[in-house]
């Protein structure tokens, strides 16, 4: 197959959707297949463009399995005026990009933001090429959820675009059972939606010594490292983090390690020094060849997302988690889709988003006992090994292009599920 994905994201970024689309590309290449994609400029990791990208607007490089066109830009000092002047310009980069190349088998487009899908639908339209949407998350969604949207014409014009984007593709790739639900509430017939979840490489990520390097830098011997890595944005509850902390500052031997980067950051970390969190250490990105190390220092690592987030969205690092053997708290909406994959897979302890107090109870609770942490820890590995692990879920993203790219102007046949054993 000629594959060409457009994205917003893509390596060298650590955070996101990044990872996964470039061991994506890289299983395509290696099975045959010919990728070629489409992506937006670096912003979530890093704080100025590297310098191989600052001098043109255009860059060509064969990386991750696939040729890459990259469209590049100037950074500003906010880390949302790089991410809303991305949005606004890529897509129209992109389908210009996307017109100017030859013609391919499939398009393949995931989400963030929306608005790229109908980049995929205009290419897809003029070149005759079906295209495939991959919904990471549900917009509008997730701003109404978090209050950021109240405009009535704003949504209505989003739920709009969330139809035509939704409708027009041969396929609708969700990442979670239940967000099948809401693909068919906007018109998608259940035979042109497919679960695929995302993944994790169970053979880069994987349970390690938990006394390594990592934790000797950050952690006394004798504490209790709780984790958060990862993108610190809107939708990341960290706030309710460090009020937590806060409460757990008479139990000096708990350390919360925070790694990451993101709009929210700086505000965090002003929180933090206002609330005198000495139990509380702030860290860059780490990595990607050190990510196994950093995650195995962890006695537990966190997943918080603000109230209403879960509906809209299952947080990869779960299964990155999961693929480390560590156990998780993870603070989100009763019943949605990250919920009920904790629950399924019974490694770690769930509490409802927005309560620092449940969250501090239930580290304290983990932290007590060492059965249960060490059984969420074998069901944890386990079933990312079953259900999650990298080989499984790129064949399956293989055999659904496939398909589509068979069938242009036939209904998609179905395609193959990976095994979801409990473990």
């Amino acid at each position: 197959m000629r594959i060409l994905l457009v994205s917003f994201q893509f390596p060298p970024e650590m955070t996101g959707n990044a990872p996964l689309l470039g061991e994506l590309c890289e299983d395509l290449h290696a099975r045959g297949h010919q990728v070629t994609a489409i992506v937006g400029p670096l912003h979530h990791s890093f704080e100025e463009t590297p310098a191989r990208y600052r001098p043109r607007w255009l860059t060509r490089e064969f990386l991750s399995g696939a040729e890459v066109l990259r469209v590049n830009m100037v950074l500003t000092r906010s880390m949302w005026a790089n991410k809303l002047l991305g949005y606004v310009y890529f897509p129209l980069a992109a389908t210009l990009l996307g017109l100017l190349q030859a013609r391919h088998d499939v398009i393949l487009c995931p989400s963030p933001p929306l608005w790229l899908g109908l980049a995929a639908r205009c290419v897809s339209l003029l070149r005759r090429t079906p295209y495939v949407y991959v919904a990471q998350d549900l917009w509008p969604s997730a701003p109404v959820r978090l209050g950021l949207w109240r405009n009535k014409l704003l949504i209505l014009f989003f739920s709009w675009m969330e139809r035509y984007v939704y409708t027009r593709a041969k396929r609708v790739v969700v990442i979670a059972e239940r967000m099948r639900e809401d693909v068919r509430a906007v018109g998608v017939p259940e035979e042109r939606i497919t679960t695929i979840e995302n993944w994790v490489d169970c053979s880069l990520i994987h349970p390690l010594e938990r006394h390594n390097a990592f934790r000797r830098a950050v952690a006394s011997p004798d504490d209790f490292v709780v984790l958060y890595s990862g993108n610190m944005g809107h939708s990341h509850a960290i706030d309710i983090v460090l009020r937590a902390a806060e409460r757990l500052k008479e139990h000096g031997e708990i350390r919360f390690v925070l790694v990451g980067a993101g709009t929210q950051k700086l505000r965090l970390m002003q929180m933090a020094n206002k609330l005198e969190l000495t139990n509380a250490t702030f860290l860059p990105l780490q990595p990607r060849e050190r990510l196994a190390e950093v995650i195995a220092s962890a006695d537990i690592c966190l997943v918080p997302l603000r109230k209403g987030l879960s509906t809209a969205s299952l947080p990869s690092k779960i299964y990155t988690y999961m693929a480390a053997g560590r156990p998780l708290v993870a603070s989100l909406d009763p019943g949605e889709s990250a919920w009920c994959l904790i629950e399924k897979a019974d490694c770690g302890v769930l509490v409802e988003p927005g309560r620092p107090d449940q969250l501090a109870e239930a580290i304290l609770d983990l932290r007590g006992d060492p059965e249960l942490r060490r059984r969420y820890e074998e069901n944890a590995r386990r079933y990312a090994e079953l259900n999650c692990d990298r080989a499984i879920c790129t064949r399956a993203y293989e055999e659904m292009l496939e398909a589509v790219a068979e069938r242009r102007d036939a209904p998609p046949r179905a395609t193959p599920q990976p095994d979801r054993g409990r473990p």
